[in-house]
């Protein structure tokens, strides 16, 4: 879902009013240089606010997402996964589906063959807490743990 921008040029997002784009498959997914490219560390985006509709019913269906990589040369770019994130809010699809479907955009914007983890904490307004992970990829001996 969604297209990647497969340069080092600054991010064409960044610093500019930008629509929400019309869909996940819309949205652009940006990547920039990592200052600290030889370093092993984590990083962590968080979005407690996380909407996407119900493919059944339509009503809008809430959760906390947690995204976990261990970057290389690259970092997804902040405010583009925002957008892409939020390309979600009237797309219709399960929770579980959001998970997987945000694993190649992610991974492939930071251009890392490392270790992303996606959490989802579905809003307790539904009887019953939803939990869905995904662990994709690796990570290397002596490289940051999340």
């Amino acid at each position: 879902m969604g297209s990647e921008q497969d340069t080092s040029e600054q991010a064409t997002q960044l610093g500019k009013h930008v629509a929400l784009p019309t869909s996940p498959e819309a949205a652009v997914l940006e990547r920039v240089d990592n200052p600290q490219g030889g370093v092993d560390y984590a990083v962590r985006f968080t979005c407690p606010e996380f909407t996407s509709l119900c493919p059944v019913t339509g009503q809008p269906d809430f959760a906390h997402l947690v995204i976990d990589y261990v970057p290389g040369d690259w970092l997804v770019e902040s405010k583009s996964l925002k957008l892409y994130l939020g390309a979600f809010r009237n797309h219709g699809a399960f929770h579980e589906d959001c998970t997987v479907a945000c694993r190649p955009a992610s991974l492939t914007a930071s251009h890392q063959d490392a270790f992303l983890f996606l959490r989802w904490w579905v809003d307790p307004t539904h009887l019953a807490n939803l939990v869905a992970c995904l662990n994709f990829g690796y990570v290397r001996a002596g490289q940051a743990r999340v």
